[in-house]
């Protein structure tokens, strides 16, 4: 349940980049959670992350929003 509703919460706090953008990051946001649950650390889905992050700026940087 726990993943769930921060997966919702995650992908709703993307609202602003549209409706494709919530459900991309909600999904991202639950297997972040496993990944979470499962190695009982931040520091992966935290690096995850960011590497995720760095690859869309990186893509808009190239061909555009």
């Amino acid at each position: 349940v726990g993943v769930i509703v921060l997966s919702v919460a995650f992908g709703l706090g993307h609202i602003v980049q549209g409706w494709d953008a919530v459900m991309t990051t909600a999904v991202l946001g639950a297997f972040w959670a496993v990944v979470y649950l499962r190695r009982r650390s931040t520091l992966a889905p935290v690096i995850s992350h960011s590497g995720f992050n760095s690859l869309e700026i990186l893509r808009v940087a190239i061909t555009g929003p």
